[in-house]
């Protein structure tokens, strides 16, 4: 028995006809025929019941079958994953970037250009703590996202301190201001992210407002950034946002800072595992240091 008879036995199953089974395998018809008898004589039991028009599995090759796809499934998976790993020490890279970050693809494509050999997965995901979680639990490679917090076994380099703004609707009685202050946020609606996605900010947001003395009046809680600034956009209400996720395609949102006195800035970092195999790692860290002064903002 071996892996060719397993695949002829499964492509005349799912076909039921010797023909239609041979061109799935791109084979002619009489090698499936000497196959399946291969096999059926070493398994000492028909699997097919055949005539001049018909094929059809016995009930020994109808639970033979059953067996067999999970086998040649998993045979297939772990071919697969191992030849992943393989790629995976030799050049893939799997990347990702806080939701709506507007220079990830300046970044990629520098480094693509620089390092053609190498090969890239690249995601997106929303909130700080699930990107470390995500690298942490080797999901990923290197991870980009705003925030302060220090992680064990994990290396750390700021690439640049993002300023803090409010996108408000243009047609609301604030939208037309360069400056605020949080104080001119009492009863105005609010549209926040959930705690959970980001307990930093979400926490000094209701902090600045419980000193200025009023809880602010949300209106909608919404997780990803780009469906916050839609929900802006549409006249909802106000969002605090990162300066590098401004969104100029939406253009009934004008981008306020706060006041002087109020103005607080988010460290944009990238990240990595300490001690990492992976031989691009380097390459690419060096690569975002290099072209951090050319595309982002220091």
């Amino acid at each position: 028995m071996n892996i060719i008879q397993l695949k002829c036995f499964v492509a005349v199953a799912e076909e039921l006809n010797f023909s239609r089974a041979a061109e799935k395998l791109f084979m002619s018809q009489p090698p499936i025929s000497r196959n399946i008898k291969k096999l059926e004589e070493n398994m000492g039991t028909k699997l097919f019941i055949r005539n001049k028009h018909e094929v059809f599995l016995t009930e020994e090759g109808d639970f033979f079958y059953s067996k067999v796809v999970k086998i040649l499934n998993q045979l297939e998976k772990a071919v697969q994953e191992t030849s992943m790993n393989y790629i995976g020490k030799e050049g893939i890279l799997k990347i990702t970037f806080p939701s709506h970050f507007i220079n990830s693809s300046s970044i990629i494509s520098s480094f693509c250009k620089d390092h053609p050999e190498s090969v890239l997965e690249v995601s997106e995901i929303t909130g700080g703590k699930h990107i470390i979680n995500g690298l942490k639990k080797h999901h990923a490679d290197v991870v980009f996202y705003y925030g302060k917090e220090q992680h064990k076994d994990i290396e750390t380099h700021i690439l640049m301190e993002d300023e803090i703004l409010f996108a408000i609707p243009k047609t609301h009685p604030l939208g037309n201001k360069k400056e605020i202050s949080v104080s001119m946020l009492k009863d105005q609606p609010i549209v926040i992210f959930p705690r959970k996605v980001d307990p930093f900010w979400y926490d000094f947001f209701m902090q600045q407002c419980y000193f200025n003395g009023f809880s602010p009046n949300t209106v909608l809680f919404s997780s990803p950034q780009r469906a916050r600034l839609s929900f802006v956009n549409a006249g909802i209400g106000l969002t605090l946002i990162n300066e590098g996720m401004i969104d100029h395609s939406l253009k009934n949102i004008n981008y306020c800072k706060l006041v002087k006195e109020e103005k607080v800035n988010q460290s944009f970092i990238m990240a990595w595992r300490k001690n990492e195999k992976n031989k691009n790692v380097e390459k690419f860290v060096n690569s975002v240091k290099a072209l951090s002064k050319k595309y982002l903002k220091l």
